[in-house]
C-alpha cells in the first residue's frame, strides 16, 4: 500500500514538474515586444557655477555653466522585431527640465547598418522612429548643461513604455564587484537586490 502510495507522490511530482518547464517555455517561447533603455554613464566634466565672475566655460564658443557626458543605450530587450510603425510618436529623449543639450550622437551600434537619424531640439532630443531586430541596440553620447535624469518617452503599438534597464546593470555590477561565496552575499548586492525588488513592486 505504502508502495503505491510513494509511486503515485513520485508521478505527482514528476508531472508537477513538467507542468512547470513547460510554463516557463511557454513564457520564453512567446512572443514579446519590448524595447528598453540603459543609461551607462554619466561624468561630470566642468563646473564653474561657483566661478562664473573668475571662469568663462565655452561649448562650441557657446557660453555654459557646466558639461555633463551622459551615455545612454536603447536596445530591443523582446524576442521579437520592432518596426518603425510601431512607433506613433518621435522617441522623446529628456534630461531634465532645465537641461540643455549641447551635443548628442551615436558612439555605437548593432548591427552598423541600423538607420537612426538623431536631432537636437535644444531642451530634449529626437528620434522618429528605428527598426530594431532581437538584441539591437544603439548607444548615445550626449554633452549635457543642467543635466538632472535621463527619461525616454514615445507613444508605441503594444509597448505601454520604455523600460528602464539601469537597475539591471547596478544589481550585476554589485554582484561582480562583492566577495560571492555559499555562505556570504556582500553588502552592496544585498542592497541592490533590494531596491531592484522594491522597484519592481512599486511599478506592479
Amino acid at each position: 500500500m505504502w508502495d503505491n502510495v510513494l509511486t503515485w507522490q513520485i508521478i505527482a511530482v514528476i508531472i508537477a514538474i513538467l507542468l512547470l518547464i513547460v510554463a516557463i517555455l511557454g513564457i520564453y517561447t512567446k512572443k514579446r515586444k519590448k524595447i528598453g533603455y540603459e543609461l551607462i554613464e554619466e561624468i561630470p566634466l566642468m563646473n564653474v557655477n561657483d566661478y562664473t565672475d573668475r571662469i568663462e566655460l565655452l561649448f562650441d564658443k557657446k557660453k555654459v555653466k557646466d558639461i555633463e557626458l551622459v551615455l545612454f543605450k536603447i536596445v530591443n530587450c523582446g524576442n521579437t522585431v520592432i518596426t518603425e510603425d510601431v512607433f506613433k510618436t518621435p522617441i522623446n529623449i529628456y534630461f531634465g527640465k532645465k537641461a540643455e543639450v549641447l551635443d548628442i550622437g551615436i558612439k555605437e551600434k548593432k548591427p552598423n547598418n541600423i538607420d537612426v537619424k538623431i536631432e537636437n531640439k535644444k531642451n530634449h532630443a529626437e528620434i522618429k522612429s528605428l527598426l530594431l531586430n532581437k538584441k539591437d541596440y544603439v548607444i548615445f553620447l550626449a554633452f549635457i548643461s543642467n543635466y538632472e535624469d535621463l527619461q525616454i518617452i514615445s507613444r508605441m503599438i503594444d509597448i505601454p513604455k520604455f523600460t528602464d534597464l539601469t537597475y539591471r546593470r547596478e544589481l550585476l555590477k554589485a554582484i561582480l564587484e562583492d566577495t560571492v561565496s555559499p555562505s556570504h552575499i556582500g553588502v552592496s548586492t544585498i542592497t541592490k537586490l533590494a531596491g531592484y525588488l522594491t522597484l519592481k513592486l512599486k511599478k506592479k
